[in-house]
This record gives C-alpha cells, sequence and structure tokens, in this order.
C-alpha cells in the first residue's frame, strides 16, 4: 500500500514516510482517521441533547387522578361503582369497599372538600376513554347538489336518493338549479 493511501485513513508515523513519496508532505499528516477523511468514514449520529432536570422550575402537574393508595386525604366522598352514593366514609373503608368488589379507587373531582372519588375499573375506563378519543366525530358538511331544468328524471331519482343518504348521516343539504 502507498504512502498516500495510508495517510488518508491511518496514522503515518514520520518514519514510514520519505520525502520523495507521492501526495504526502512531510509535516501534513492527519491527527484522528475521521478528520483526514470526513467523507470516507461515516460518523456516529448524534443524540439529542436533554436537559437536564430543574429544582427550582415549576412543579409538574400529576399526570392522571390519584388511585387507591395515591388518595391520601381522609374521608371522602364516595361513589359506587354503579353510580350509587355512598356518603362520606374513611378513605381506608372506602379501599377496602374497592378491593372487595375487585375494582380501583379514583379520585374524580381533588378541589372538592372532601374529595369525591368513585369505585370503577381504572383499566377498563381508560380503554374506553383512549378508544373514543380514536373515534372519528362526524361534523356536519354541506352538501351541494346541481340540476339543470333539462336533467333527466333518473338522474333527478339519483340526485334526491343522494339527498336522503346525506341527510341521515347528519350532512345538510343545498339544491342548486343551474339555469
Amino acid at each position: 500500500m502507498r504512502a498516500r493511501e495510508l495517510n488518508k485513513f491511518f496514522w503515518v508515523p514520520l518514519t514510514s514516510v520519505r520525502p520523495g513519496d507521492k501526495g504526502v508532505k512531510l509535516g501534513l499528516f492527519p491527527r484522528l482517521a475521521w478528520m483526514a477523511n470526513p467523507g470516507g468514514i461515516p460518523t456516529p449520529p448524534r443524540r439529542p441533547r436533554i436537559p437536564p432536570f430543574d429544582r427550582n422550575g415549576p412543579p409538574r402537574p400529576p399526570a392522571g387522578p390519584r388511585l387507591n393508595e395515591q388518595i391520601r386525604i381522609s374521608p371522602i366522598r364516595l361513589i359506587g361503582a354503579e353510580g350509587e352514593q355512598h356518603g362520606i366514609v374513611p378513605t381506608a373503608q372506602a379501599l377496602d369497599m374497592a378491593r372487595e368488589a375487585g375494582m380501583d379507587l379514583v379520585e374524580i373531582a381533588a378541589q372538592e372538600r372532601p374529595p369525591v372519588c368513585k369505585i370503577m375499573d381504572w383499566g377498563k375506563h381508560k380503554y374506553a376513554q383512549s378508544k373514543k378519543a380514536h373515534q372519528k366525530t362526524h361534523q356536519q358538511k354541506l352538501k351541494e347538489l346541481r340540476v339543470r331544468p333539462k336533467t333527466g328524471e333518473h338522474d333527478v331519482d339519483t340526485r334526491v336518493n343522494q339527498a336522503r343518504k346525506f341527510l341521515e348521516a347528519g350532512d345538510k343539504v343545498q339544491l342548486k338549479v343551474q339555469f
């Protein structure tokens, strides 16, 4: 391998290069391989910088409602699994009732005094919420149907059927007669 090819990728000690070698000038040796040939050797991608945690910053809001043992205030206003009112009960008693039912105790209204909690299946509730969020909500649109005075009878019937479908779907229909 010639000294010029060595110079592209590796350290080249002064002893291995002679003054007559082509492409190599004494004193101009690469310090690192990636500096010698930036296009030849790929560099690893940079990771995004994560800012350090700021202890003096504003407090983070809780991720969601408090569940089970996270509810520390006592007493609470309790709503049962079927929606029945149990009144104001101690938190420990409410936790026992939730465990007997095989469900979770979820804090619904934390700002109220006493806070309102409900016995429910939290996993099932979260799943239903995510499904509800992903469902496409139908927004009412204005559908326009155009007809002319010389439009055939069958074509008019087709337009009437289209208008019925739009109205059944909850859209508004505007009929334009063009002359």
